[in-house]
C-alpha cells in the first residue's frame, strides 16, 4: 500500500509540475543550470533561443531512472536544426516529452497516468549576440479517470555578452492550460562563463592570380571550463503556497576532449554529477541526482547524436 500511494504522489507532483524537469543528463550533471549555456539539443527545452548557437544538427534521446520508485518514467526525444538564411541565423526544433506512472493495485489491477509534450521550436538571430526563441507545446494527458488536452507557449531570449560571458531567459507556459484550467507561467534567467577556450581553425579559400587556395583561419573554439547559475521563480510547489525562488548551479570540466566531468546543485537536487564520453559524432552521457524529498536518487542516460 504504501508503494503504491508513493507512486500515485510521485507522479502527481511531477505532472502537476511542481518539480522543476532538468532534461538531458549534461544539463542535469551541471544542476540544472542551463538557460545560458543552451547549446546542445535540450536548448529546445531549456531555452529555445539557444539554438541558434549549435554549430550542427543534432538528435538526442533521454531516459530518467528512479531506483526508488521504479513505476515513475520519464523518457525525452529532441530534434534541433540550426540554419543560415540569407545571413540570417534561425533555428527549428521538434521535441517529445513523456511521464508517467504505471501502479498495480491489491487486487492485481494495473492503472496508468501519463502527460505528453510534443513541442515545435523556432529561434532567429536578433543583433549583437542575441536571440530569441519560441516553443508551441501540445499538452495531452491520459489516466484511468479521463483526458485532457492544451495549448501553451514558452518565450526565451539568449545573449552573448562577451566570448567569455552569456544570459538568458525564458518563460514557461506563457497562456498554458488545459480547457478551462490555466496552468502558472514559471521564469527563469540564467548566467554561464565559458573559460580557457580551445585553439580551432576554420578553412578558407580565396583566388590570387587565377588559382584557388586555401587557407586556416585561427578561431575561438570549445571552452574548457563552464560555470552556470540559473534563478527561477514558482508558485504552490513543495507544499510551500506562494512565490519561491528557485537555483541551479553547475560547473564542467572538458579538459581533455574525449571526457567531460560535471558538477552540480539545485532546490530540487541537493547534488549532482556526471560525465560525457565524446566520440566525434556521438555524446554520452549520464548523471546523478542524490537527496530529493521525495524522489530520492535519480539517474539519467543521454544520447546526442550530431550531423
Amino acid at each position: 500500500m504504501k508503494k503504491i500511494l508513493i507512486g500515485i504522489f510521485c507522479i502527481s507532483l511531477l505532472i502537476s509540475a511542481p518539480i522543476e524537469l532538468s532534461l538531458g543528463a549534461r544539463a542535469s550533471g551541471m544542476g540544472g543550470a542551463f538557460v545560458a549555456v543552451a547549446n546542445d539539443a535540450f536548448s529546445n527545452y531549456y531555452n529555445p533561443a539557444g539554438i541558434v548557437n549549435l554549430k550542427t544538427s543534432q538528435v538526442a534521446f533521454m531516459h530518467w531512472i528512479y531506483p526508488e520508485v521504479r513505476e515513475v518514467m520519464i523518457d525525452y526525444a529532441t530534434l534541433a536544426y540550426p540554419l543560415i538564411f540569407q545571413r540570417q541565423k534561425m533555428g527549428f526544433g521538434l521535441s517529445w516529452l513523456r511521464q508517467g506512472a504505471k501502479l498495480e493495485d491489491f487486487f492485481g489491477n494495473t492503472s496508468t497516468m501519463s502527460e505528453n509534450y510534443i513541442t515545435l521550436s523556432v529561434a532567429m538571430s536578433l543583433i549583437r549576440g542575441f536571440s530569441f526563441g519560441l516553443n508551441l507545446n501540445r499538452f495531452l494527458l491520459n489516466s484511468q479517470v479521463g483526458s485532457k488536452s492544451g495549448w501553451g507557449f514558452d518565450l526565451g531570449i539568449y545573449g552573448k555578452v562577451t566570448p567569455n560571458f552569456s544570459v538568458g531567459a525564458v518563460m514557461r507556459n506563457f497562456a498554458a492550460g488545459y480547457g478551462d484550467e490555466k496552468v502558472l507561467p514559471t521564469y527563469r534567467v540564467g548566467f554561464a562563463l565559458f573559460l580557457f577556450p580551445r585553439e580551432a581553425y576554420r578553412r578558407e579559400s580565396y583566388q590570387k592570380k587565377g588559382k584557388t587556395y586555401i587557407r586556416k583561419i585561427k578561431i575561438r573554439g570549445e571552452e574548457r571550463v563552464t560555470i552556470a547559475v540559473d534563478l527561477g521563480t514558482k508558485r504552490n510547489i513543495n507544499e510551500k503556497e506562494g512565490l519561491s525562488i528557485l537555483y541551479f548551479a553547475g560547473l564542467e570540466i572538458h579538459w581533455i576532449r574525449p571526457l567531460a566531468i560535471r558538477f552540480g546543485t539545485s532546490y530540487n537536487f541537493p547534488f549532482s554529477a556526471g560525465f560525457g564520453l565524446y566520440f566525434r559524432t556521438i555524446v554520452l552521457n549520464y548523471s546523478y541526482s542524490a537527496n530529493n524529498k521525495w524522489l530520492k536518487d535519480a539517474h539519467k542516460i543521454s544520447l546526442n547524436l550530431r550531423f
